[in-house]
């Protein structure tokens, strides 16, 4: 789960706009920039976060929303900054991953769950627009059951079903900001369509995808602290930079730019650099 604040504009496409922000500040690093730094925005994001308190990280989106209104209470960022700036909400999906992997449950839970997720993430956005941004933009899930923890090696077939919860996310997420931007009062809440942005890259051979090693084959073969950082990898792919996973659950930086062989109005590179995931070593 991602919160990012930046002092930008938004009055071009989201995609174009994603492409020439700078990267903000990283909130565990406020205290080392000078205040013009700060000004430029700040990444509230902690790595393994969902919209609930029981999940891989302790710190979910609510609080890095109050994290975000603390910064506005001391007077880092104005009203005017914030009319003039734009979230960036990133949600793929670690609540239902930690149900199913930490907490006994079955792709029924998941899809019992969805809803829950949703009106939580809802609320944490209308909160960010009461805060005074009038720009919003939040990621739909990806295709979870085509990242290679869920890939079916033997059919080489995606995980349909959990494909299926993933959609099931989305239109709920997209039903919730139609109604948000109907009660908008001058503010925007826009979909990133990362699941077909996904799709695209892993599926059509004709849009300058060509040259991907193994698509659905992770690039680090390891557990979460085998596969921690690029560096301590021991058991990696020959080409990196040609993976569109780094481990099973997590895209490499190329995996990224998924987005880059999407439609132009889905989600591009910028916007995983501008607000990449960070593993800060303070607690936000």
């Amino acid at each position: 789960m991602t919160l990012c604040f930046t002092r930008e504009d938004l009055d071009t496409p989201a995609a174009q706009y994603m492409r020439n922000i700078k990267t903000p500040v990283n909130y565990a690093q406020k205290e080392e920039v000078s205040k013009s730094e700060l000004r430029g925005g700040m990444n509230f994001a902690f790595a393994g976060s969902g919209v609930l308190d029981v999940s891989f990280s302790p710190f979910p989106l609510k609080m890095q929303v109050d994290k975000f209104r603390e910064q506005i209470e001391q007077n880092v960022y104005t009203k005017i900054d914030l009319e003039n700036s734009v979230a960036l909400v990133s949600y793929t999906g670690n609540d239902y991953m930690y149900k199913t992997k930490k907490g006994g449950g079955t792709l029924k839970d998941v899809f019992d769950l969805t809803k829950t997720v949703v009106d939580l993430l809802t609320k944490n956005l209308r909160e960010i627009r009461d805060l005074g941004v009038q720009k919003i933009a939040i990621f739909g899930t990806p295709p979870r059951g085509c990242f290679p923890d869920y890939y079916i090696e033997l059919l080489q077939s995606c995980d349909e079903t959990w494909n299926e919860a993933s959609r099931w996310h989305n239109k709920l997420l997209e039903e919730s900001l139609q109604d948000l931007n109907k009660e908008s009062n001058g503010s925007k809440f826009v979909y990133l369509d990362l699941y077909n942005a996904f799709i695209s890259a892993l599926f059509n051979k004709n849009k300058g995808t060509t040259g991907y090693e193994d698509r659905f084959k992770a690039c680090c073969q390891g557990g979460p602290m085998e596969c921690f950082s690029f560096a301590l990898a021991k058991k990696k792919c020959d080409h990196p930079e040609l993976s569109i996973f780094w481990d099973g659950a997590h895209p490499s930086q190329y995996g990224a730019n998924a987005g880059e062989f999407a439609n132009s109005d889905m989600v591009e590179s910028k916007q995983q650099q501008t607000c990449q995931m960070d593993y800060p070593n303070k607690s936000p």
